[in-house]
């Protein structure tokens, strides 16, 4: 690095004499950082490591996210103001102006480090915390247009972008349903918090007649839990609402 000072002060946004996190992310994207060369996406033993770190880190704070987790705290209204998914010339514009402020690699397309990191600054951390269903929002919107090649499926395009925002906004709905029956917070429902929660479904909208019928319906890997992408399945099928004053 031929000038540090020069590049800390470009990094350094806000002008406050130090480099934050979100500050060094979107120079770090920029310039391209490999931090880690052994460390890809397909990478099974890595991810298995990254996930178990992960998970001792949500144990330690488990009290502070499980208290932004409740159905109470979370701002539907705030979420549905952030997330311009309209199809009018004021969202339209908003949209392109977020798409821009989120592509730190300006390539024209959203990984899903940089929609994570862009969530994160235009929504706040609230919605961060609900990360499988940003995940899964992304994992719909890649490839919503048909001229996608492989190469860029793997991406979220511009034209993509509002079909990504309006997933957010639904699978964040269904996060927070899925999150007020699993009890036990480890990601995953079993038939006695399944069995145990059906006023709280009948409250959204969907009546279960056969509690044990049902929940081997939903758990389509057989695996004796109901997976939140498996819950989603499910729950859009059956016209799940969460939240009614939430316009998804």
């Amino acid at each position: 690095m031929a000038e540090p000072e020069k590049e800390f002060d470009a990094i350094d946004s806000n002008d406050g004499g130090q480099v934050l996190f979100n500050e060094f992310c979107n120079w770090a994207m920029k310039r391209g950082l490999d931090y880690d060369s052994d460390f890809e996406e397909g990478d099974d033993a890595m991810v298995k490591e990254v996930a178990k770190e992960e998970k001792k880190a949500e144990e330690k704070n488990e009290p502070e996210q499980r208290k932004l987790r409740k159905r109470d705290e979370v701002d539907f209204n705030k979420f549905s103001s952030a997330l311009p998914v309209g199809k009018d010339a004021e969202s339209k514009e908003k949209r392109e102006k977020m798409f821009k402020g989120m592509d730190n690699s300006d390539n024209g397309q959203l990984s899903l480090a940089e929609i994570d990191l862009g969530i994160l600054n235009y929504v706040g951390e609230e919605c961060f915390i609900m990360k499988p269903a940003i995940k899964a929002a992304y994992r719909a919107a890649r490839g919503a247009s048909p001229s996608d090649n492989e190469m860029e499926s793997s991406f979220v395009q511009e034209n993509e972008f509002r079909a990504l925002l309006v997933n957010i906004r639904r699978y964040i709905e269904l996060y927070a349903a899925f999150d007020a029956i699993d009890d036990g917070d480890d990601g995953r429902i079993d038939f006695e918090e399944f069995s145990t929660s059906l006023d709280m479904l009948k409250e959204w909208g969907i009546k279960v007649e056969n509690p044990k019928e049902e929940f081997e319906a939903i758990d389509s890997n057989d695996g004796g839990q109901i997976l939140f992408n498996e819950f989603c399945q499910w729950a859009m099928k059956k016209g799940l609402d969460y939240d009614s004053d939430f316009d998804g």
